[in-house]
């Protein structure tokens, strides 16, 4: 027993121990082009060692929320004119466009037509801006502002689609409408 204890002890003992670990070389970052070291999360320089600074949250990139709302189609603003967006392609009324033609309406140049929704048969509807000199918009407004207080009027002395034989209790002093809009 002696000799096997012996040839046990005269054994190497890197067959007894486990094989060393390889370890891999580090690998070198290459730096991006034009971009600093290290950057937070709002796109501000970090700065290391700086604890005041690390307390102070930085300033936020400006940002717009999704789903809010936005201007799709601005005009050009000239105050000579009165804009609007007229349906084209649409299938209730085709001949928008070329009626607003008539009336004294252009297209105005450089802007893009944008859909505006669908007809019963899914083919998109665009919609045009078109303008209006403001003296020719000012006596549209007139005329149909007319229309409104004859319609008022008939409303005030209750004989607003008055037909033959209807009965309608009218109030001596007549139809009381507030006007709560205008001064």
């Amino acid at each position: 027993m002696e000799e096997q204890e012996a040839t046990m002890e005269e054994q190497p003992q890197e067959e007894l121990a486990t094989p060393p670990i390889k370890t891999r070389k580090p690998v070198k970052k290459r730096k991006a082009a034009g971009r600093p070291k290290s950057r937070n999360y709002f796109g501000g320089k970090k700065e290391q060692g700086n604890e005041e600074e690390d307390k102070v949250p930085p300033k936020r990139l400006p940002r717009v929320p999704f789903g809010s709302p936005k201007q799709r189609l601005t005009n050009p603003g000239d105050p000579r004119f009165a804009y609007r967006v007229f349906n084209d392609n649409w299938r209730k009324e085709p001949d928008r466009v070329a009626r607003a033609k008539a009336a004294g309406y252009e297209v105005v140049s450089g802007y893009p037509d944008i859909s505006v929704g669908t007809n019963d048969d899914g083919t998109a509807i665009k919609g045009v801006l078109m303008r209006i000199p403001k003296e020719l918009y000012e006596e549209d407004q007139k005329a149909k502002q007319k229309e409104v207080d004859r319609v008022d009027q008939e409303i005030r002395r209750g004989q607003f689609q008055e037909k033959a034989g209807d009965k309608r209790y009218i109030p001596s002093p007549g139809i009381n409408i507030e006007d709560k809009l205008t001064p």
